[in-house]
């Protein structure tokens, strides 16, 4: 078994006030190799964002809702591109 670390960006949509924008994040993620296939359940991600820059355009959205639905985009990302390879 062998541990895979690796970096991506990965592009989250957000609805606020009435409009839809790209919010770019960086991610640091690694995850645990056996036999060149994926282990399920050994991700680990490190998502980065400007989330004060997010939280002070997007008044309406907490921070706490922000980084469930940035670490679920995340997460579905990098699993949809580990599974890929």
């Amino acid at each position: 078994m062998i541990w895979v670390v690796d970096k991506r960006v990965v592009t989250h949509l957000v609805e606020s006030c009435n409009r839809l924008f790209e919010l770019p994040v960086r991610v640091e993620f690694e995850y645990q190799c056996d036999d060149g296939r994926y282990v399920e359940g050994s991700l680990k991600t490190k998502p980065l964002f400007n989330e004060a820059q997010v939280l002070k355009t997007c008044p309406d959205i907490s921070r706490e809702e922000l980084n469930a639905s940035v670490a679920d985009s995340v997460r579905r990302d990098i699993l949809e591109y580990i599974k890929k390879k």
